[in-house]
């Protein structure tokens, strides 16, 4: 408990209003801290409340996938896609408008579709 002020004759009232003035931006500085306190600790059962982190979620992990469906798109380019890929390359050659091979069936799709309609 702080020491009770006594003023009399002698009192010095500038030292004193600064001294009070101390005590007020101390109380108020820790009621700031309080409140901080407070919010932290609400932040920190929030974060525990959260779900576990899903595999999903996890970058490194879709950057091996993509590197491994990437890798795979290559080696059917190579092999069995070759095919596709070189007659697709023919129609084009007769067909400019025709899509690649790389725009995906619902483009080709659409295309022939159009195509069958003329």
């Amino acid at each position: 408990m702080p020491n009770p002020i006594t003023v009399d004759a002698t009192t010095n009232i500038d030292e004193l209003r600064t001294q009070l003035e101390s005590e007020r931006s101390e109380e108020r500085a820790l009621a700031d801290l309080g409140g901080a306190r407070s919010h932290v600790s609400g932040l920190i059962e929030r974060w525990r409340s959260l779900p576990e982190a899903d595999v999903g979620h996890d970058r490194a992990a879709n950057e091996r996938a993509e590197t491994a469906a990437a890798e795979a798109l290559r080696t059917w380019r190579n092999g069995a896609g070759k095919e596709p890929g070189e007659l697709i390359a023919a129609l084009r050659s007769q067909f400019s408008d025709s899509p690649e091979i790389d725009d995906g069936p619902e483009k080709a799709r659409a295309f022939a579709a159009r195509r069958a309609e003329a």
